[in-house]
This record gives structure tokens, sequence and C-alpha cells, in this order.
């Protein structure tokens, strides 16, 4: 039995109360994740095609700056009240034939998909995505002491991110590689940014080297922190935190589970 709050609690009342408010935690966190995301500056990442030679065309998310968007959007705008362009066909091979021009004022690094030879051959204002930055640790790299850092980025939607946010805002010290074992959304999320990653970091970068290394989730964590800032200075604490942390009430709840598990 244990004692909360003047009333007496059985080890069974005590596990169910704990497994409550986990739960009521999870979605307290979640919402100022949410309502984090929401104010947070984040730039959009617009989905654009490119022609390399006739037989080689690629696509891929690059940000823009707001006078190409609008020149983008003026010209779609032009073209949909031309009235020499009956179809839509008409319409999407002028757009094509056009927005090369557009592409080529376009100051964007994307020398990883073949630099300035690229011809643009669309560019869709209206399919956009966040990216996020992400480190990449080496740790065995020849000649640096202590090991060598490169910056990444990965797509991650609203939700994925709210839910890394939600998982940090309660253990910032999570490591990347924890997530996996955390539960089947985590470990889904961990895979995605791994694949995304793996990728980027290898060979965008320094293909045909293999070296030992860890992901850091470097946006994340310093969004985590100024989220944590926030809420203190708000006032705003989970309610019933001080009984999560108890120590008593957790060796009960580990005791439960273990008569539950034999």
């Amino acid at each position: 039995m244990l004692e909360i709050n003047g009333k007496e609690y059985s080890d069974e009342m005590i596990a169910n109360l704990h497994n409550k408010r986990v739960k009521e935690y999870a979605k307290w966190r979640r919402q100022k994740a949410a309502e984090f995301l929401q104010t947070k500056k984040r730039t959009k990442y617009y989905h654009c095609e490119a022609l390399f030679d006739p037989d080689y065309e690629n696509d891929f998310y690059i940000p823009l700056p707001d006078k190409i968007v609008a020149r983008v959007r003026a010209l779609k705008e032009e073209i949909a009240n031309d009235p020499e362009l009956k179809t839509e066909e008409d319409r999407a091979d002028e757009f094509r034939d056009r927005v090369y021009e557009i592409g080529n004022d376009i100051d964007v690094d994307i020398t990883n998909f073949g630099g300035s030879e690229w011809v643009y051959t669309n560019i869709d204002i209206d399919d956009f995505v966040h990216e996020y930055n992400f480190d990449i640790h080496y740790f065995d790299w020849k000649g640096e002491k202590n090991g060598k850092q490169v910056h990444c980025s990965a797509i991650l939607s609203d939700e994925e991110y709210i839910e890394l946010l939600t998982q940090l805002l309660d253990t910032p010290e999570c490591s990347f590689n924890h997530l996996a074992y955390l539960s089947p959304k985590l470990k889904a999320i961990h895979k995605k940014l791994s694949d995304n990653l793996h990728h980027r970091s290898w060979l965008t970068y320094y293909p045909g080297y293999e070296h030992d290394y860890a992901v850091l989730m470097t946006e994340l964590r310093t969004d985590a922190r100024q989220l944590e800032k926030q809420l203190e200075k708000k006032g705003e604490q989970y309610p019933h935190l001080n009984f999560l942390k108890d120590p008593m009430v957790n060796i009960i709840v580990a005791q439960a589970k273990q008569r539950n598990n034999k």
C-alpha cells in the first residue's frame, strides 16, 4: 500500500494510475510540441524537376526565395488566362517550355544533382516539404583527432516532427539510436531517417568511404530546449509529473510488470 494525499492505494491501483498518467503526460507533451511547431519558422523546400540531357531527368526539393515563387505563380496565372492555350496539355507544355527561364535565375546549390548544367522543366510551388538539420559525426576520420562532423538535412512530416519533439521533451538525453526501441512509431521514423541520412552522408559527401558514425538530432534538440524554456517561463508543467517521477511509484510499477510477465 502507498499513501498519496492522505489516501491509500494498493499496488494494482498504483500501477493502473501510473499507466493512466503516462498516457496523459504523453498527450500533454504532444499538444505542447504541436503548438510549438505552429510558431516555428521553417523553410519550404519546393519540388522541382530538371533535365540534364534528353535521357536523364531528376526531381528534388530545394528552398526557393520569395521572388522566384512569385514569378512561378505569375507564370502559371498568365498561362491559365491565355486564350490561345485550349487544353491542360497545351498549358502544361507551355509551362514546361518557359519555366527554364526562371530556373536560370535560381541561385541554389544543386551541385549534388549536376550543378548549373541542369535545365528546369518544372517548379511546383504547391508541392513543398520541410527539412530539418541533423549532423553526422564520423568518429575515425583520418587526420582528425576528434573525428569529423558533417551537416545534413532530412524531410520530416509535421506528425513525425511532433512525435520526436514529444519524446525529447520527456527525455532530452535520448539518443538517435535509442529511438528504434521506444515505440513502433519512433522505430518507423528512426528507419526513415537512417535510410535518408545514410544515403546523403555517404553518397553525397564521401562516396566509397566507410566510417563509424553517429546521427545527432541537432535542430530537434535545440527546439526541445527552447520549448522547455518557454514552458518554464510560462509556469506550465504537467500537474502529475511528481507522481510519475516518484521512485517508490516506479518500483511498484516495475514489480507489477515482473509479476504480469511470469
